[in-house]
C-alpha cells in the first residue's frame, strides 16, 4: 500500500489477488490464488513462469507434470481428483508416446533428486503454481485466456467491447469498477489513415537517443572490445593474419579456453553462448543445478543454416559421383591385361633364343616382341596415371568425409527441440489420421427387437477406448482383469479390482483393491492386496485371468480344478462349486483364434445385473459352449444351464450383459468383433451381431461388463482398457 500509494485495503487486496489470480505471486501453504489478509505468507514466482513471457504450455508439458507428481512424495504431491482425472485424459491422448512422456519425467525426477530438499521444495511450489493458473481447478477463471501481447498492442486500451463482468445480451455495455463503458468504435476515414501515416513518418525520423549517449555507448564498447581485436591490439604468440604463424589459433582452438576468453565470458550471455566452450560449461551448470532446457530453447530460437545442409548435401553427391565403381572397374581390368601380357611375352623371348637360323635372330620374331613391350609400355604408363588420380581423390574424398561428418555433428547438435517438435507434430498427425481411420463403425439396428429385458433397453454399439493405462505394473503382467463390483459394499461403491496372473502368466494368489478411478491410473492402492494364500499356485487359488468380483467376493476358476472358487474377502473363506462331470479344464477347453489360445482359459466367469455366470465346454457338447447360472447363497449352485451352438474355440472372450450372452472373435490386431449372441429368456442365437471393439492392444486376455456404469472393461497385454456400452 505504502509503495503504491494505496489508500483503501480493500483496493490493495483485489490488487494483489489480480497479481496471484495471474501467478506472479502464490501462497506457500495452500494452492488458492488469491490474496488474504490473514499473515499468510507468500511467494514471487520464478521469473521464467511470468504470464508476462507469453508461451502457452503444451498438453505434453503438462503430461510429462502430472506423470512426475506421481513418482515424487505421494503425501506432498498427491494427484487431486480432478488432476488424476486430467492424466487418464492425457494418457489416452498420448497412448501412442506415452513411454517418451514417462521417461521424460523419470529424467527430470533423476535432476530434481540431485538439488537439496530445501530448493526442490521451492522449485516444486513454483512448479504447481504455474500449473494452477494455466490448468485451473475447473469452475476457477483461467487468467491466460487473455493474449497479453494484443493487450499490449492495442491501440486504445479504454476502447474494450467486453468488460471482465461480461457484456449483456442486448449489447449495452455495464458499468465495471475496472474499465470505462464501452463506446462505439468510428470507422477511420482517408483522412484519418492520412494522419496517421504522417504521424509514423515524423516519428521513423525522430531519434529516440542523444548522439552523446550513442558516442558514450560506442566508446564504451570499443574499450571493452579492443583487446580481442587482433587487428588493433596486439596478440601472443603473435598476430596470424601478419605473421602467418597460426600458432594462436592452434591455443585457442584446444579444449581448454584461455583466461581471455574466459574474461570474455563475463561481458554477457551472449558471449558466453557464442564461444562453443562457454556454451558447453553453460550447459552443464544448468543440468546441475536447474535444467538444460533454457540452454535447448535459445538455441532453437536461431534459425536453422539450411545453406549449410545444402552445401553438405552437395558435397556428398560430388563424392558419389566421382567415386564410381566404372573407376573402380577400370584399374581391376589394367591390372588384369598387364598380368596376362607379362607372360605372354616371356614366352615369346624364350622361344627366340632357342631358335638357331646361323646366328642370327628372327626379324618376324624381333618386331612381335618390339610390338608386345609397346602395349605393355602404354599399359603401364596408364595405369600409373589411373593411380597417382586414384592416389588424390582418395585424399581429397577423405578430407571431404572428415569435413561433412564434423558439419553433420555441428547440425545434429544445432537443433535438437526442433526435431523433437517436429517428431512430435508428425505422431500427432499419425494418431489423429488413425483415428479417423479406426473410428466407430457404424452399426445397423436389427429390424426385430431383443427379446431379453433391459432396463437399459437394446445393446446397440460400444464406444471408443474411455480409460486406457498401465497401472501400476506396466508391461509386468501380461494376463489379469480388472473391473467393478456391481454389487458393492456400503462405502466401497467407487473401488475397482485388479487381479494379475504373478505366475506363469497362468496362476494368482491375491486381488488388489483401489479406491478410486484415478488411483487405479496412478497406482496407488490404499486398501492394498487381500491375499487367498500365502503360496502361488497352490489348492483354490487363482487359475486363469478370468475372474469377477461380485458382493465383496471373488469368483474364479480353482487351482487344478473343474470348479468355481469364490473367496470372500471379509471373512478371508473359500466356498467351491463342483462343475457337471466332463468339464473341460487345465487348458483343455481354451478361448482361441487362428494364430494361438490363451491359456487356462476353460472357464470365464462373468456378471451383469442379475449376479453371476460361468461359461465353460464339456466333452458332451462336443467343445461348445455352456452357460450356467450361479446362485450366490451360503453354498453356491447351479440354478440353470443353457447349451449353444458355438465353438469354443472359435471364440476369444464372452460377456453377460441384460441375461444376454456375447461372444468376440478375434479380426486384426486392431479389431475384435462381436459377432454372436444367445438371449437366456427366448433361447435365440445371432451370428451377425456385428458390433466391432477397437483395440489397444492385439489380445485381449479378459472382458468383463459392469452394470454400475454399463462399461465394458478388457485387460489386453498388461493394459486395462474400458469402452462404454451404447443402449437405445
Amino acid at each position: 500500500m505504502k509503495n503504491l500509494s494505496i489508500d483503501d485495503p480493500a483496493e490493495a487486496i483485489h490488487l494483489g489477488s489480480l497479481i496471484a489470480a495471474h501467478g506472479y505471486i502464490f501462497p506457500i501453504s495452500d494452492h488458492v490464488l488469491t490474496l488474504k489478509d490473514d499473515g499468510t505468507l507468500y511467494r514471487f514466482q520464478s521469473p521464467y513462469f511470468w504470464p508476462s513471457n507469453c508461451w502457452e504450455p503444451e498438453n505434453t508439458d503438462y503430461a510429462i507434470y502430472l506423470c512426475k507428481r506421481t513418482m515424487q512424495n505421494k503425501a506432498r504431491l498427491e494427484l487431486a481428483d480432478y488432476e488424476a482425472e486430467n492424466l487418464a485424459r492425457l494418457q489416452r491422448a498420448f497412448a501412442r508416446k506415452w513411454e517418451f512422456i514417462f521417461m521424460q519425467a523419470e529424467a527430470q525426477v533423476k535432476i530434481d533428486r540431485k538439488k537439496d530438499k530445501a530448493e526442490r521444495k521451492i522449485l516444486d511450489s513454483q512448479e504447481r503454481a504455474f500449473w494452477d493458473v494455466h490448468r485451473p481447478v475447473p469452475g476457477c477463471v483461467n487468467t491466460t485466456e487473455m493474449d497479453i501481447r494484443k493487450c499490449r498492442r492495442e491501440r486504445n486500451p479504454h476502447r474494450v467491447k467486453k468488460s471482465v463482468y461480461g457484456v449483456p445480451d442486448d449489447g449495452q455495455s455495464q458499468p465495471s469498477p475496472i474499465h470505462i463503458s464501452s463506446q462505439p468504435i468510428r470507422k477511420p476515414t482517408k483522412e484519418d489513415v492520412q494522419k496517421e501515416i504522417t504521424f509514423l513518418n515524423i516519428q521513423l525520423d525522430r531519434h529516440c537517443m542523444k548522439v552523446s549517449k550513442v558516442a558514450d555507448s560506442l566508446m564504451g564498447y570499443t574499450e571493452q572490445f579492443m583487446e580481442y581485436d587482433p587487428f588493433v591490439s596486439a596478440t601472443e604468440p603473435s598476430n596470424p593474419w601478419i605473421s602467418d604463424d597460426t600458432t594462436f589459433w592452434d591455443l585457442e582452438a584446444g579444449r581448454d579456453p584461455s583466461q581471455q576468453r574466459v574474461k570474455k565470458w563475463g561481458f554477457s550471455l551472449e558471449e558466453a553462448l557464442k564461444d562453443p566452450a562457454g556454451r558447453d560449461q553453460f550447459l552443464k551448470f544448468l543440468e546441475s543445478e536447474f535444467s538444460s532446457e533454457n540452454l535447448r530453447l535459445t538455441n532453437s530460437e536461431q534459425p536453422f543454416p539450411h545453406d549449410k545442409l545444402s552445401t553438405v548435401e552437395d558435397n556428398a553427391s560430388k563424392c558419389n559421383s566421382e567415386i564410381t565403381r566404372q573407376k573402380t572397374l577400370e584399374l581391376e581390368s589394367l591390372l588384369l591385361g598387364l598380368d596376362r601380357r607379362l607372360p605372354q611375352i616371356q614366352e615369346d623371348i624364350s622361344v627366340l633364343e632357342k631358335e638357331d637360323d646361323g646366328e642370327l635372330y628372327g626379324v618376324l620374331s624381333l618386331q612381335v616382341i618390339e610390338n608386345e613391350m609397346k602395349d605393355i609400355k602404354q599399359l603401364i604408363n596408364k595405369l600409373n596415371s589411373t593411380t597417382l588420380g586414384h592416389q588424390h581423390l582418395t585424399t581429397e574424398t577423405t578430407q571431404q568425409l572428415e569435413d561433412l561428418k564434423a558439419e553433420m555433428q555441428e547440425l545434429v547438435k544445432y537443433d535438437t527441440m526442433q526435431v523433437v517438435k517436429s517428431k512430435q507434430a508428425n505422431q500427432r498427425l499419425k494418431r489423429d489420421l488413425d483415428q479417423c481411420r479406426n473410428g466407430p463403425h457404424s452399426t445397423i439396428q436389427p429390424t426385430q427387437p431383443q427379446h431379453g429385458y433391459c432396463l437399459h433397453g437394446q445393446f446397440l454399439n460400444i464406444s471408443g477406448p474411455r480409460v486406457y493405462t498401465a497401472g501400476e505394473y506396466p508391461g509386468s503382467y501380461m494376463y489379469g482383469a480388472w473391473g467393478r463390483d456391481p454389487k458393492p459394499e456400503a462405502g466401497k461403491e467407487s473401488w475397482y479390482w485388479l487381479v494379475p496372473m504373478t505366475s506363469s502368466n497362468r496362476y494368482s494368489n491375491y486381488v488388489r483393491l483401489y479406491s478410486s478411478l484415478s488411483s487405479l491410473i496412478v497406482g496407488v492402492s490404499v486398501p492394498g492386496n487381500v491375499q487367498i494364500h500365502s503360496s502361488n499356485p497352490t489348492t483354490n487359488t487363482i487359475q486363469g485371468p478370468n475372474v469377477v468380483l461380485y458382493g465383496g467376493a471373488l469368483y474364479y476358476n480353482c487351482y487344478n480344478q473343474d470348479a468355481v472358487c469364490r473367496f470372500n474377502l471379509t471373512t478371508k473363506s473359500i466356498t467351491t462349486l463342483q462343475l457337471p462331470k466332463g468339464t473341460r479344464f487345465n487348458s483343455k477347453g481354451n478361448f482361441c483364434h487362428l494364430d494361438e489360445c490363451y491359456p487356462f482359459t476353460d472357464l470365464d466367469l462373468a456378471t451383469d445385473e442379475s449376479g453371476v455366470w460361468v461359461v465353460y465346454t464339456t466333452n458332451q457338447d462336443f467343445g461348445n459352449l455352456v452357460l450356467s447360472k450361479v446362485e450366490v447363497g451360503e453354498s453356491m449352485t447351479l440354478s440353470q444351464t443353457w447349451h449353444t451352438s458355438v465353438y469354443k474355440q472359435g471364440v476369444t472372450n464372452t460377456f453377460m450383459a441384460c441375461g444376454v450372452l456375447y461372444a468376440t472373435r478375434y479380426v486384426s490386431k486392431q479389431v475384435e468383433e462381436i459377432f454372436y449372441s444367445f438371449d437366456t429368456v427366448t433361447r435365440e442365437e445371432k451370428f451377425n451381431v456385428g458390433i466391432f471393439i477397437n483395440k489397444m492392444k492385439p489380445n485381449i486376455y479378459a472382458l468383463n461388463y459392469s452394470p454400475v456404469d454399463q462399461m465394458l472393461h478388457a485387460y489386453c497385454d498388461s493394459y486395462m482398457v474400458s469402452y462404454k456400452v451404447l443402449f437405445g
